[in-house]
């Protein structure tokens, strides 16, 4: 590789970071002058300013939620920047390991568009924004993970124990797929260590008190759980060229999900995939992408002109994968 390329790879990628940090600090600010609303939660408590109380679990949550300089309340504006920072941060680089190189700018741009008003991010800006800011460390710290910035991992896996109570939870899917991507050297090992974890995790989870209350409104946790099922049978944990802790994340987090739905943690059944939806569009994405490149290979068209597509078209597969290429 010459002086030059290495020169354009630099600039592409400063060009990127800064790219995902100007749209993140656009989102957060149009969130925080409330041009999509604010959510019942803000109105009821996280409106108010300076809060610093409840358990350790939930400490910084409140306080980056609900901080208030002088006459300026910025919690909004801080939850939505980390929101749509680490979100676009674990979008570029899981469609770097499966594309091999960056997106183009201009695509970029409009999957960011996109992704930053699907509904796991909207009701995490000013509604569920605990939870939204725990999830922001979650990303942070696979992303760093898998570029194995341990230290950094660490860290962001604090901040995820003092922003929300649910972070155990998500904290043991994401050791599970450390363990497994330390230990498991052998593809056909993978079925017993995650037999036994879903056993150990199944176990653990009976401890956990059952609180009172349901989901309020619509009850889509079925659909997920669908969803879930489907996306788990057919997604390899680790392919057999590289080893990647946010695939591996991804495939506990729906491996645990059917014991989490007919658990104790059905009644936040929805909340739990809120955090994780987008992790697992991903991997469907993907897995689009590896289809389309497979017909694309093995399927012939009579008139070159294209006028003529025979049974099994990939027409409709680039169409889908439009953003993988």
């Amino acid at each position: 590789m010459n002086l030059s390329t290495r020169y354009s790879q630099k600039i592409e990628q400063h060009s990127f970071k800064i790219l995902i940090v100007i749209i993140s600090l656009v989102y957060g600010y149009l969130m925080n002058l409330g041009i999509y609303g604010f959510g019942k939660d803000f109105y009821a408590n996280y409106g108010s300013a300076n809060i610093s109380y409840g358990g350790y679990e939930d400490r910084i949550g409140w306080i980056i939620a609900t901080l208030k300089i002088g006459n300026f309340h910025i919690g909004v504006f801080l939850t939505s920047f980390l929101i749509a920072y680490s979100t676009l941060k674990v979008v570029v680089h899981f469609m770097e390991q499966v594309r091999k190189k960056r997106l183009d700018i201009f695509v970029f741009f409009l999957i960011s568009i996109i992704i930053l008003h699907s509904w796991p991010i909207i009701l995490s800006t000013s509604n569920a924004m605990r939870q939204g800011i725990m999830m922001s460390f979650l990303y942070l710290s696979l992303v760093s993970l898998d570029r194995k910035e341990n230290y950094k991992a660490v860290f962001f896996v604090l901040l995820m124990l003092l922003s929300h109570k649910s972070a155990l939870l998500f904290i043991s899917m994401i050791l599970s797929a450390v363990f497994f991507n330390r230990l498991i050297t052998k593809q056909s090992n993978f079925i017993f260590f995650s037999v036994g974890v879903l056993v150990i995790f199944s176990f653990l989870l009976n401890y956990i008190p059952t609180p009172s209350g349901r989901i309020i409104g619509t009850d889509f946790s079925v659909v997920f759980l669908f969803i879930g099922l489907i996306t788990l049978l057919n997604l390899k944990p680790r392919s057999k060229k590289s080893k990647s802790i946010v695939s591996a994340y991804i495939y506990f987090f729906l491996l645990f999900s059917p014991v989490l739905y007919f658990g104790v943690a059905n009644y936040q059944y929805e909340r739990i995939w809120m955090v994780n939806i987008i992790l697992v569009m991903l991997v469907i994405s993907s897995r689009v992408k590896k289809k389309s490149s497979y017909k694309s290979r093995n399927t012939s068209v009579c008139f070159f002109n294209g006028s003529y597509f025979p049974y099994g078209s990939i027409y409709s597969w680039t169409n889908m994968s439009i953003y993988f290429r």
